[in-house]
């Protein structure tokens, strides 16, 4: 009916979500493990980071599964970014 100028949405293939979000949950895991083993429940902030990693790759993983359809691209893109950039703060903070 109506022709737009936008390109077609692109869509990332499911087995690289998956990996990226389960790669990153088992990050998150390791990051909540070692946290408390190293400096219990004294460092709050950190581990309020690590559970964010560990949560927020968790939900999205479920939430992959759950669909059948791909993940787009522009989706797959933001949240492998906020992903990093959340790993990135934990490891400068923990510096």
């Amino acid at each position: 009916m109506f022709k737009t100028f936008e390109p077609p949405e692109q869509l990332v293939a499911r087995p690289w979500p998956l990996l990226l979000y389960g790669t990153y949950t088992l990050v998150g895991i390791c990051f909540v493990l070692l946290g408390v083993w190293r400096h219990g429940l004294s460092r709050l902030f950190y581990l309020a980071i690590a559970a964010i990693v560990l949560v927020l790759p968790l939900l999205w993983l479920v939430m992959t599964l759950r669909e059948r359809s791909p993940v787009s691209s522009r989706s797959f893109v933001v949240r492998s970014n906020i992903l990093l950039v959340l790993v990135t703060a934990h490891n400068i903070l923990t510096i």
